[in-house]
């Protein structure tokens, strides 16, 4: 099976077949002289990690016969579709998806065939108890959480798992060297702009609603780049 880095849309898995290093045409999407992924010779190359990325997703999936028998009709689909809806990764249709997905499990000491026989779903999405441990919302759905958030509470949430939310935070952290510039931004109301002392966070009877406060809530926003518009005042 050759599939090439314009079959998807991940840039992850778009890197780790550029990493193998030659290019060839895709039998898959038509594409010449791109970079390809050859399951013959690139399986055992020990270079990219294309395959463990795919499995990483299809092993999350379990066929029908391992499904609860309160578990949705409408959550079981085939494999290729729960995938190519569920992940967005493939520029590809649903035969060709099929494609690598069959070559894949074939290669695969750990994945079940029949997750290729028969339906499939998500067994986890529908465990409460997984759900409330290893779920940032829960067992909550976005517009739960979205709902509360808008209508009761807006900084203290029971809608949302703390402990794993810092975890993922952990990887968005930005540190901010001492002596960095940093620049605050008002709309003048004319030409004459504000003075220095004008320029920090708003008093908190005039604040406004923002990314980061509540309506009345003083809060300075910062940026690292300093950004010019001019207006004409009349």
């Amino acid at each position: 099976m050759i599939c090439c880095a314009e079959c998807f849309k991940d840039l992850e898995i778009k890197a780790s077949i550029e990493s193998l290093g030659h290019k060839g045409a895709c039998p898959l999407c038509g594409a010449e002289e791109v970079w390809i992924y050859d399951s013959e010779s690139d399986s055992d190359f020990g270079n990219s990690d294309f395959e463990e990325l795919l499995i990483s997703i299809i092993e999350i999936y379990k066929p029908e016969d391992e499904l609860t028998d309160d578990f949705p009709d409408n959550a079981k689909k085939d494999i290729e579709e729960h995938i190519k809806n569920d992940w967005n990764i493939f520029n590809l249709d649903l035969c060709e998806i099929r494609i690598i997905i069959e070559n894949i499990i074939a290669t695969s000491k750990d994945l079940d065939e029949q997750i290729l026989m028969q339906k499939v779903g998500i067994p986890n999405l529908y465990d409460e108890t997984f759900l409330e441990q290893n779920s940032i919302l829960g067992k909550y759905q976005w517009d739960d959480f979205r709902k509360y958030l808008r209508n009761e509470n807006r900084f203290h949430t029971r809608y949302i798992n703390l402990e794993i939310l810092a975890e993922v935070l952990q990887d968005t952290v930005s540190v901010v060297p001492k002596g960095t510039k940093l620049y605050r931004a008002r709309v003048a109301k004319d030409e004459k702009g504000y003075n220095f002392g004008e320029m920090g966070a708003p008093p908190a009877d005039i604040a406004s609603a923002g990314r980061a406060n509540s309506k009345r809530v003083s809060c300075l926003y910062l940026a690292k780049f300093r950004l010019f518009t001019y207006s004409i005042y009349k």
